[in-house]
Formats: C-alpha cells, sequence, structure tokens
C-alpha cells in the first residue's frame, strides 16, 4: 500500500505505451517507471485460466485485485480533475 504522502503522476491522462509513470515520496525524490505494453497483462491472463482450469488460487487475490481497482480509479479521477485522491 502506498504511503500517505506518496503521489503517482501520469504524464497525460491516459499514458501511452511509451510514457512513464512518475511517483513521488515525501522529499525531493522522483522514480520513473516505464509503463509496459500490452504484453503485460497476458501473464495474468494465463494465471487467472490456470486458477479456473485448475481449480488452484490465482496469484493475485481478490483482495489485492480490489486494491489496484481502487487505485485504477483514483488515478483516473485524478486525471480528469487535476487533483489528488487519496485513497
Amino acid at each position: 500500500m502506498p504511503q500517505p504522502n506518496t503521489r503517482l503522476v501520469f504524464p497525460h491522462s491516459l499514458p501511452d505505451p511509451q510514457s512513464s509513470l512518475q511517483v513521488s515520496g515525501c522529499g525531493d525524490e522522483t522514480e520513473s517507471i516505464k509503463i509496459a505494453g500490452e504484453e503485460l497483462y497476458i501473464g495474468e491472463v494465463e494465471d487467472m485460466a490456470d486458477a479456473i482450469l485448475l481449480g488452484r488460487e490465482p496469484r493475485v487475490s481478490l483482495h489485492d485485485s480490489r486494491n489496484n481497482i481502487a487505485a485504477i480509479l483514483a488515478l483516473l479521477e485524478s486525471a480528469r480533475t487535476h487533483q489528488p485522491v487519496l485513497l
């Protein structure tokens, strides 16, 4: 879970695969994370298919998935309003 004063900044409201995500902490430090293309999701789809077909737990839990969706919705809201959104 991100620290309370951590900010994620997209260079555009919907970043293209060639852009990067900027993560800023409490201080002046900023980390740039390259955004992968669509191949990033192939492993997730295969893992979910294996979980369904083989009856095992997926690698990403339902709790983690819900938190991921909450973060994505907050990012979209922040991009739409140009304001920080607290989780």
